[in-house]
């Protein structure tokens, strides 16, 4: 399953990420303005991203394929 994650070098987030990456394909995107990119493990693929700075069509193409958000 690909599962898309907003904030993930959040506390939170990157929990999610780190324990849904053991078995499936999991990509985030994260500002960075609180979160830390150390708290990632190698298996998450992540994006230096603000949500409010990208336009729709981007938003299309991120969420290209992807089964949960």
């Amino acid at each position: 399953m690909k599962i898309f994650i907003t904030g993930v070098a959040g506390f939170i987030g990157s929990h999610l990420a780190n324990s849904l990456s053991v078995d499936h394909q999991v990509t985030g995107i994260d500002n960075f303005r609180s979160g830390s990119l150390t708290r990632l493990e190698s298996r998450t693929v992540f994006q230096n991203l603000d949500l409010n700075s990208i336009s729709d069509f981007e938003l299309v193409d991120l969420l290209e394929g992807v089964d949960v958000l």
